[in-house]
């Protein structure tokens, strides 16, 4: 009999911890330029979140504190191809750049070695036109 109780208690914990959403789709968290997550420290490997509606967007900077250039290279595995993966700098003067797209397929995108001057900022967004409610997982890295 323990050991129907137990297994009963097993089945319910596993049910119950597949189903719990991430934190990232916390309305409002991230969801703008201004509340990125910052990248920091770097690799930051697998993070997995997911989009819960197609205005939900996830925002993520990394800043070049350091007093040399840096490359930084990103990865994200998607859902679907109605995700998109984008990227845009914030000069050390202020002015941004326009939003460049990743390479790669429908569901994988990736960003190789972009540089990122002393002071700059890079920003990432993920969006989607049709969210699935399924993950996605991204990697950072940066070499000197």
């Amino acid at each position: 009999m323990k050991i129907k109780k137990l297994f009963i208690v097993a089945i319910t914990l596993v049910c119950m911890l597949s189903v719990v959403p991430s934190a990232f789709a916390v309305t409002d968290y991230a969801d703008t330029q201004a509340t990125a997550i910052d990248l920091f420290p770097v690799p930051f490997t697998d993070k997995v979140a997911w989009i819960d509606s197609n205005t939900d967007h996830d925002w993520y900077v990394y800043t070049n504190t350091n007093s040399t250039t840096r490359y930084l290279s990103a990865f994200a595995s998607l859902p679907n191809g109605s995700y998109f993966f984008e990227a845009k700098y914030r000069y050390t003067n202020g002015f941004e750049s326009g939003f460049i797209n990743g390479s790669g397929s429908d569901v994988i995108k990736y960003y190789d070695n972009l540089q990122v001057l002393p002071g700059e900022k890079i920003f990432f967004r993920v969006r989607s036109s049709n969210p699935t409610g399924i993950n996605y997982h991204l990697d950072f890295t940066v070499n000197s």
